[in-house]
């Protein structure tokens, strides 16, 4: 497990392999820690490590029906093959055995709402907000049912619940930017876990958008050299080509090269220049 919390998806399939050689003597448990380490595994191609991985959550359920975690991920799996109206009725039928699982009936109501199931999804949303009146993803799906039958007061009282459950969220803030409210937006941010400088340029973005600010390269080069990042050094090519530099893209790539943002981030920044 401190393996695959590292990213060393490889290290820990190979280090619990032990524990699921023997079909006879494998547990559920230990075979669905394997698929999820095998699905992450680099050494398959992607298409084989999901194989692999449906195998072995396919043999834990067999071996223990009670693990919800891997039926779920086969019905979700199945699902989104193949969205049949029998495929659909498993994974809520799996959401009725187990209605103290969030997760499953999230899933269910993401599927409607894929589908276009509106009847379903605002049904399913509604049962779960009942059950679990705290659990911040049920109450985001909440809100957007909220918002589309136009139920201001009713989204307001979510967001303050949200607000109450956790400090930090954002979710005032994403709907002032939703709106077109940037100059509120921006006065949110002191509310947010962003660091001071990530918190000020992104105020400063906010009331760019806002028509309350003017664009300022040498921000944006101090935040792309700070950050490092493939993004980073595309908002500034973008802004340099805003401003009549042509040349922006691949200066942007030669300093990504420079600062070691990587070989595949400087290859997406080429192909960029390219399109």
């Amino acid at each position: 497990q401190l393996a695959a919390a590292d990213g060393q998806h490889d290290l820990a399939s190979v280090l619990h392999q032990p524990l699921v050689v023997d079909s006879d003597r494998a547990t559920g448990l230990a075979l669905l820690a394997q698929a999820s380490f095998a699905a992450e595994d680099p050494v398959f191609a992607q298409a084989d490590a999901q194989d692999l991985a449906r195998d072995l959550r396919q043999r834990a359920v067999a071996r223990d029906p009670k693990l919800w975690a891997a039926r779920m991920w086969l019905a979700v799996d199945a699902v989104a093959k193949d969205s049949q109206s029998e495929e659909l009725a498993k994974l809520s039928a799996l959401a009725t055995e187990f209605p103290e699982v969030p997760f499953i009936g999230r899933a269910l109501a993401e599927f409607y709402g894929r589908l276009g199931y509106r009847v379903e999804q605002r049904r399913t949303i509604l049962d779960l907000a009942k059950r679990f009146p705290e659990d911040p993803e049920v109450l985001r799906l909440m809100l957007g049912q909220l918002d589309e039958h136009g139920d201001r007061k009713g989204a307001a009282a979510v967001v303050d619940t949200l607000e109450a459950t956790d400090p930090r969220s954002t979710v005032r803030l994403e709907r002032a930017v939703s709106r077109g409210e940037f100059e509120l937006a921006a006065s949110l941010l002191d509310k947010t876990a962003l660091s001071p400088e990530a918190r000020e340029d992104r105020r400063h973005e906010l009331m760019m958008r806002a028509g309350k600010a003017s664009l300022d390269v040498r921000r944006l080069e101090e935040r792309a050299e700070r950050e490092r990042s493939e993004r980073g050094w595309l908002r500034l090519a973008d802004a340099k080509i805003s401003l009549g530099q042509p040349g922006a893209l691949r200066d942007a790539l030669a300093e990504a090269i420079r600062a070691g943002v990587g070989r595949c981030r400087g290859a997406t920044l080429a192909r960029r220049r390219t399109a």
